[in-house]
Parts: C-alpha cells; structure tokens; sequence
C-alpha cells in the first residue's frame, strides 16, 4: 500500500531533520523506490493478535510511499506488525497523530540492544487530516 502523497508529505516533514536538499538513499544501494533520509522520531506500538504492546520511541532512518526504516529497541522479525505513530505530522496531542499499521519486511540487530527494520504501510488506521470520523480499529485481518 502507498500513503497518499498529502499523508507522505505529512510523515516526511514530522520525521524529516534532515537538510531539505538532502533527499538521497542513505544505504547507497539501489532500491525499488527512492527513500527519503528522516532522522526524526516516531512511536512504535508491536501487534500481537487483537491486542498490542507498550509505546517504544524509534529512529526513522527513511521513508518512500510505500514504507519506512527504522532503529528502535525492540525486535521485530518478518512478518510482525506494528503501528507507526508521527507526533510532529500535526501537533503533539495523540489524538491529532496519524496511525499506520505496517509489516515488517526485513530486520537486522544493530548491536546494543538496537534493531534496525524495514516495514511496508499496511494501512493507514487514522489520519487526522482526511476527515474528523473515528479511528479505524485494528480487526482480526489487520492482525493476523
């Protein structure tokens, strides 16, 4: 799934502390879809079945329409699915951040009990921004 590009442009400048004119791949390989560098921090909720676990406070590496890389301290492996919080995409109260659930795609231990993780957007479960209804909530497809 793609973000719309109002949402992408939303998560790039919550997450982006980059200089503006930095926009390349940080890994220096060719990838699918050009990445944006961040840098910024994000808030990870880890998805297990119906319920989820506690916040942890991620680095966003990069991000393309379609996912995100991420250094957080808690491992996630292929396949595990979390929601992806951007405090700064409309202010700071919770109820004003979008939610994305993605699903990891790849992960590596970075040492010191650091994970780096590449995740694909599954789907945007709230975006402040597209209309003032409730929050989707995570169901049994969303989580399994």
């Amino acid at each position: 799934m793609n973000l719309s590009a109002e949402l992408f442009q939303s998560v790039v400048q919550a997450l982006r502390v980059e200089e503006p004119g930095d926009s390349s791949d940080p890994s220096g390989c060719t990838l699918r879809v050009r990445r944006i560098r961040l840098g910024g921090r994000a808030i990870v909720i880890a998805c297990a079945g119906a319920s989820t676990g506690e916040p942890v406070q991620a680095v966003a590496r990069d991000v393309s329409p379609s996912g995100i890389a991420l250094t957080l301290p808690l491992r996630l492996v292929r396949g595990d699915r979390f929601i992806l919080h951007t405090p700064r995409a409309f202010g700071c109260s919770a109820a004003a951040m979008p939610s994305i659930l993605c699903t990891v795609a790849r992960y590596q231990h970075s040492g010191n009990a650091l994970y780096t993780l590449g995740a694909t957007f599954t789907r945007v479960l709230s975006d402040p921004k597209a209309s003032p209804s409730a929050p989707a909530r995570l169901t049994g497809a969303d989580t399994a």
